[in-house]
């Protein structure tokens, strides 16, 4: 199907609809407490109810719910999983292999015997010396959030994993990374990972290691514990799925070129990364790391590959045509470059006052770069998803207005007018709840809330 040109008459904005009943299902506050979901948690993730919510809302015949769906930022996997308990073909993919990974183990059949017989050789005491495995751990990975011996021990379980049968391996691997996360002596926090800062100069990697509290280490024997009582956990809240159930998978792709479905979408629902800068490759640096890529140089690549919602991401080799850059785009950016200005002159005045000699940095260009970057992309997963809707589609984007340098960005509308030049209408936009800015833009710029809506789209006819 080809992809309408541009248009260049004015529209209407979209409707917004002020929709306080999606306030908290927008956030991943109920995946904390609900089961299959919980067993490896996104912090920026919406709630399973979000999916019933939406489909009961569009569909023609809210007894009889059918169609395909699709969420190409599938995430922890909540949307397709969701799908499946409803009894819907879904197709989920996701850039990053732990969501891959993460996303298909909650979808799979389990066997309870057969997990507890390869848990008992997982967990196998190792037939080398410990020390001999601490000189087979990847060069330049993260040891200084782990004690050696006990990051060894993890990575021989790993290993281990490794040769279980392929059915049941993204299952221990989930376990596994939740283990991981749980005995590092290290945190999330917003879009770093923090850690002690006794071990900051022995850390080989790149990652913002900022001062907290001290955590006592994880021995090996509590983090084999740990493991094991993560792996009882999940079996005891295991899916309850047939082989009648539907057919449903999560697979290693990129938004900006969706393949060719067996059918084509009535349902998209699904949540792109936020222009906020938060690198997710940086915060699940550790998992990818210790479970994926092994490799700092793989890592950097995944990292320029993502979405370029954060600086370090590079655009798509792919040619880009069609585009026609929303015109505010230019101004915003002057006015974040106006503002940034206008705040170093006064630090410098402050600073003169004060007698102080300091160095203040020039406004940094590739946030200006990342911004209209963002919606370039967006604009190459609308075009790429376009061909595959059915002619009753709704496509449902879960987005986040931004405020860089006190500018405040309007994500949904400019996503609703980037669609609709390249064959959708945006049937309206769900404002779920107001969210606040962080600190240093409250104390420079006062506060004023960002929306996070959800953007629902179909296909013109």
């Amino acid at each position: 199907m080809a992809i309408k040109a541009a248009r260049t008459t004015k529209k209407k904005s979209p409707q917004l609809v002020q929709t306080p009943e999606l306030k908290n299902l927008v956030t991943s506050k109920d995946t904390k407490t609900t089961d299959v979901h919980n067993w490896y948690f996104f912090p920026h993730s919406f709630s399973p109810n979000l999916i019933d919510f939406l489909l009961n809302k569009y569909a023609k015949n809210q007894k009889q719910i059918d169609g395909r769906l699709l969420d190409m930022f599938s995430g922890g996997g909540t949307s397709i999983l969701r799908a499946k308990q409803l009894g819907l073909n879904a197709d989920g993919f996701d850039i990053m292999p732990l969501s891959v990974c993460v996303g298909n183990a909650k979808l799979q059949i389990y066997n309870e015997k057969e997990i507890k017989k390869h848990l008992k050789k997982i967990i196998k005491e190792p037939e080398v010396e410990i020390l001999d495995l601490i000189n087979n751990i990847p060069e330049k990975f993260v040891t200084s959030i782990f004690l050696e011996g006990t990051l060894a021990r993890l990575f021989y379980i790993k290993k281990a994993i490794l040769q279980t049968p392929v059915h049941i391996q993204d299952f221990f691997l989930t376990a596994l990374l939740k283990t991981v996360e749980e005995t590092m002596n290290a945190k999330k926090a917003g879009g770093f990972l923090r850690g002690s800062p006794r071990k900051r100069k022995s850390a080989t990697i790149s990652i913002p290691i900022q001062e907290i509290d001290k955590k006592v280490h994880t021995t090996i024997e509590e983090a084999v514990k740990q493991f094991i009582h993560i792996v009882n956990g999940m079996l005891l809240s295991k899916p309850e799925f047939n082989e009648a159930s539907p057919n449903c998978q999560i697979q290693l792709g990129d938004a900006r070129a969706i393949p060719k479905p067996a059918e084509l979408y009535k349902w998209v629902i699904t949540s792109p990364p936020y222009p906020n800068r938060q690198d997710y490759t940086r915060i699940f640096a550790t998992e990818l790391l210790f479970t994926f890529s092994e490799d700092l140089e793989n890592h950097k690549t995944l990292r320029y590959s993502t979405l370029r919602s954060h600086p370090e991401a590079k655009a798509p080799t792919c040619k880009v045509t069609g585009y026609t850059e929303p015109t505010i785009l230019k101004s915003l950016e002057e006015k974040m470059i106006s503002n940034f200005n206008i705040e170093r002159e006064k630090k410098m005045e402050r600073a003169k006052q004060r007698g102080e000699v300091k160095k203040f940095g020039k406004f940094d260009a590739r946030l200006g770069r990342m911004i209209r970057g963002y919606f370039e992309d967006m604009y190459l997963v609308l075009q790429s998803l376009r061909p595959h809707l059915h002619k009753d589609a709704h496509v449902c984007f879960v987005v986040s207005n931004v405020r860089h340098f006190g500018v405040s960005v309007e994500v949904d509308k400019l996503l609703a007018e980037i669609a609709e030049n390249i064959g959708y209408t945006c049937k309206e936009i769900l404002v779920a709840r107001e969210r606040g800015n962080s600190a240093q833009q409250m104390r420079l710029y006062t506060r004023s809330p960002s929306r996070e809506s959800i953007v629902v789209l179909q296909p013109t006819p």
